[in-house]
């Protein structure tokens, strides 16, 4: 009889193969320049590849947390200008107030915030550059 460690383990363990599948399947089926959004295994992350934009985001859904921290990142195909923004919410429906942000102009970053308060978060990347850019960005809810 499984416990719930093991249990947990399995399910796991299930998710990251469905996810290696679900990711191969779209690498060879889906254009890299259209919009494609991936829901990953666990609640508490999404993502998005897209070309953007002056001045168009992509925003995240908004997910409850009590504890923990919240990572967004953004990653620059070629050259281009993004904000990445982390934003509370009091209510799923509540406007959000700015928490932490970065800018970020080449390669891959990662932008944390710990948990001070239960609520909802949400995270935006939005093009602040001169010209459209591509870009992979999302957020992850531990």
């Amino acid at each position: 009889m499984l416990n719930k460690k093991k249990l947990s383990a399995c399910v796991l363990a299930i998710n990251l193969l469905c996810l290696g599948a679900a990711l191969e399947v779209n690498a060879k089926e889906i254009p890299f320049s259209k919009t494609t959004m991936t829901a990953m295994p666990r609640s508490g992350e999404e993502g998005l590849t897209s070309t953007l934009a002056v001045n168009k985001s992509w925003k995240s859904q908004k997910y409850y947390a009590q504890s923990g921290a919240i990572t967004a990142y953004a990653e620059l195909f070629g050259s281009g200008k993004v904000s990445v923004t982390i934003y509370y919410h009091s209510s799923s429906t509540g406007s959000g107030t700015k928490k932490t942000s970065m800018t970020v102009t080449s390669g891959q970053k990662y932008l944390y915030y710990n948990i001070d308060k239960a609520g909802y978060y949400s995270a935006e990347v939005k093009n602040i550059g001169s010209s459209s850019v591509t870009v992979d960005c999302g957020i992850m809810v531990d």
